[in-house]
């Protein structure tokens, strides 16, 4: 009995033992290349994939956090020199007013400067209203 008369007698063998052979073959030419054909994650691959991801989230919230700090620190500055701004504004009106009690222009820089000090405090305090 030869070899072409047992494979044709067990096709179903012949079949499975040249798709054993195949696949053999194809692993090893992976193997030979450096290639893995099944990237199996261990569990330390995840952990420093988890550990990564939590370090980059926590940069990020820093960085935003002290971008935050920043534009508080803007805004309080900015509003110190708004605040000096009306101040004088209303203090000239004041003064206006004291020398020409009936200046319209002066009672109009003294109302304008009143509303915007009203305004900057209401930020200051966190309220919704413009």
């Amino acid at each position: 009995m030869g070899i072409m008369s047992t494979a044709r007698e067990n096709p179903l063998w012949t079949s499975l033992a040249a798709g054993a052979v195949t696949l053999t073959s194809i692993i090893g030419g992976f193997n030979a290349l450096g290639i893995d054909p099944i990237p199996w994650a261990s569990a330390g691959d995840i952990e420093a994939v988890r550990k990564e991801g939590a370090d980059r989230d926590e940069k990020i919230v820093k960085t935003i956090q002290a971008i935050q700090d920043e534009q508080k620190a803007l805004r309080k500055e900015s509003n110190e020199l708004l605040r000096d701004f009306w101040q004088k504004r209303l203090d000239e009106a004041n003064e206006d007013l004291r020398q020409n009690p009936s200046s319209r222009t002066a009672k109009r820089q003294k109302q304008e400067a009143e509303a915007a000090l009203e305004k900057i405090d209401r930020q200051e305090a966190g309220s919704p209203h413009p």
